[in-house]
């Protein structure tokens, strides 16, 4: 499996266990998203109406499970911070190639629980409100934590200082979030001013291409009114010439028939005298 080329997916959280609504009719959901790049990786969880009590006798452990594996194989990612309205975040980063520090990578573990784990008293009982599969195949995975070591005698100043840390995460996370946000947004505005700049220029090339074909069809209705005046004056000048040409054919015609009369009549008198 190639860890350098970007991955992501998401992990629906549904309730695996009663009694954690942090209010009546509300049950917890939530989800899970995986996100690798670059060979490395980050697991976030968002989670809501989780039963929140300040003084609760147990502490939210988000835990990547794999059970196909023989050893069957898992891992703590850390506490989760729940607020007075259910609601709580988690960033985990880890090494898609060595989840666990153990050589396991990603690709081995198939179930996402947040377990409600006691905070003093031992117990082999696996309490997980929310549990969600990678691969969407549901399996048995609990008997996989029953094995982990307990928690009785271990002071929390730990989980506090890891909350704390969580708490701190998450903020550098939100801002990391806001900053590529804001820059996604100059992005986008500086995208919508070049379509902006495009669409004018386009639409000042189409009015000038429009002008452009007007005076092309005004010269061409100019050059086909000349060329039709010029026909009309060339046609007149032919009946001109056509009528001044008959006029001198007639002209001629009565020059010679009046010719004829005189040499008919000169003849007449000739031979009259002759006579």
């Amino acid at each position: 499996m190639d860890y350098k080329r970007y991955r992501r997916y998401f992990i629906i959280l549904d309730r695996e266990d009663a009694g954690f609504d942090n209010k009546p009719g509300k049950n917890p959901k939530g989800y899970t998203k995986i996100e690798i790049k670059n060979g490395k990786g980050v697991l976030s969880y968002f989670v809501q109406n989780l039963k929140y009590d300040e003084n609760a006798p147990y502490i939210y452990r988000g835990y990547l499970i794999g059970t196909a594996g023989n050893p069957p194989i898992y891992v703590d990612s850390g506490s989760i911070v729940i607020d007075e309205n259910g609601n709580g975040e988690l960033n985990w980063r880890f090494d898609p190639e060595n989840v666990d520090g153990k050589g396991n990578p990603i690709d081995r573990f198939n179930v996402i629980a947040i377990l409600a784990e006691k905070r003093e008293a031992a117990s082999q009982s696996v309490t997980a409100p929310l549990a969600g599969f990678i691969d969407k195949k549901k399996v048995v995975w609990k008997n996989v934590l029953r094995a982990r070591p307990s928690m009785e005698g271990q002071e929390f100043e730990s989980n506090k200082e890891e909350i704390h840390q969580n708490k701190q995460e998450i903020l550098l996370d939100n801002k990391e979030q806001s900053i590529v946000e804001e820059q996604s947004t100059v992005e986008e505005q500086i995208i919508v001013e070049d379509q902006s700049i495009v669409e004018e220029q386009s639409i000042v090339e189409e009015q000038s291409t429009v002008e452009e074909q007007h005076i092309v069809e005004e010269q061409s209705i100019v050059e086909e009114q000349s060329i039709v005046e010029e026909q009309s004056i060339v046609e007149e000048q032919s009946i001109v010439e056509e009528q001044s040409i008959v006029e001198e054919q007639s002209i001629v015609e009565e020059q010679s028939t009046v010719e004829e009369q005189h040499i008919v009549e000169e003849q007449s008198i000739v031979e009259e005298q002759h006579i």
